[in-house]
């Protein structure tokens, strides 16, 4: 199961490795979890960082776990110890707990650029603030303030 945001151009690399590694290892399948859309499954199993790479056996017991990128034959490595038993996951995480986090960012009213603190509710433990704080920035809106990002522009 490959973790990550909707937005995250590490994931989408990290999807590329695993499409390459699929080529090869015609046995194995993999699913994207996109933790800003499904929260209730990331903190099932208790992600922590974006992207995060989890294998699990058949029955679902987890193998390994790596987060942030790995090229295809760092892949291929870690897949052939999980097959010979010499590379295992830890087995206690912490729970993930959901945080409030606040951002600044800027619109305008009429020629000046105002700061406008923003509050998001983070239901993972995972912080990604670069790709948060743009969608708070597309998202808001406020009387009186202009926001340069038409309603509908999304990442």
């Amino acid at each position: 199961m490959l973790f990550t945001l909707s937005a995250c151009p590490m994931g989408r690399s990290i999807q590329t490795v695993l499409g390459e590694v699929l080529s090869v290892k015609q046995d194995t399948s993999y699913e994207v979890v996109y933790v800003d859309a499904d929260h209730e499954t990331t903190n099932h199993y208790r992600i922590k960082a974006n992207p995060t790479t989890l294998f699990l056996a058949l029955d679902g017991q987890e193998l390994y776990r790596f987060e942030g990128f790995k090229e295809t034959t760092e892949v291929m490595d870690l897949l052939e110890q999980m097959e010979e038993g010499t590379l295992r996951s830890e087995e206690n995480r912490e729970e993930n707990r959901e945080s409030k986090e606040v951002y600044t960012i800027y619109l305008f009213d009429a020629e000046q650029i105002v700061p406008v603190e923003v509050e998001s509710i983070n239901l993972t433990s995972i912080k990604a603030p670069r790709i948060t704080a743009i969608q708070q920035l597309l998202r808001e809106r406020r009387d009186g303030l202009e926001n340069p990002f038409p309603e509908h522009t999304s990442l």
